[in-house]
């Protein structure tokens, strides 16, 4: 089987308390995919931490996909690999016109109905969360398990779990079909990010291994 994706979600906050140091670290240490998500950054200011990070990521490994959070605008701009989608985002078809055939686009799901009927769409692939309760903010929604999860996988799309998911907690995530996992306070909140990074990217990889 292919190599289960890592993902890593940003925003500009815990970015500045990483620091440089600590976040290539983290990105060396396995990390498929990085999406910056931010809503306190608008027009210049957003453009130019897009640029920013896409420049640090790809110094540490060229072909690390920096995807850019509803700002379809910040994407095409910078020259991010893609665009991830929310419900206050522009339609997937409009994404897909402006960024073209090559770019990644990803949905935000949170139901296993809407993670399926997402395959009308022309997009690359889905999130599904939370699937446990999140670790890096209050719980907005009833975490959804495994369940759900084993049947938004049944479906066209590759589906990235979310929410909850640490060391030692995503080989269920793996077993119940998905194709990755997304973090962010499982990384940004621990006392050694990059050792806890190595800790997933080598979870992975030993499903992916059996």
């Amino acid at each position: 089987m292919k190599k289960p994706i890592l993902s890593l979600v940003l925003d500009h906050p815990s970015v500045q308390r990483l620091g440089p140091e600590t976040l290539t670290e983290v990105l060396r240490a396995g990390v498929d995919w990085i999406q910056l998500r931010d809503r306190s950054l608008e027009g210049k200011d957003w453009f130019h931490w897009a640029q920013e990070m896409g420049r640090l990521a790809h110094s540490v490994r060229p072909d690390l996909v920096v995807l850019i959070n509803r700002r379809v605008d910040v994407a095409l701009a910078s020259g991010a690999q893609g665009t991830h989608l929310g419900f206050d985002s522009v339609a997937p078809q409009t994404a897909r016109n402006l960024l073209g055939p090559r770019s990644r686009i990803g949905l935000s799901t949170h139901t296993a109905e809407e993670a399926l009927t997402a395959s009308a769409e022309d997009i690359d692939y889905v999130h599904l969360a939370p699937i446990f309760d999140p670790l890096s903010k209050p719980r907005e929604r009833k975490a959804l398990g495994l369940k759900p999860l084993r049947s938004a996988t049944s479906g066209e799309l590759p589906i990235i779990a979310q929410g909850g998911l640490a060391a030692g907690g995503c080989t269920e995530a793996l077993r119940a079909g998905a194709t990755g996992i997304a973090v962010t306070g499982t990384v940004t909140e621990a006392q050694n990010p990059g050792a806890t990074t190595a800790a997933l990217r080598a979870e992975l990889d030993a499903f992916c291994d059996k």
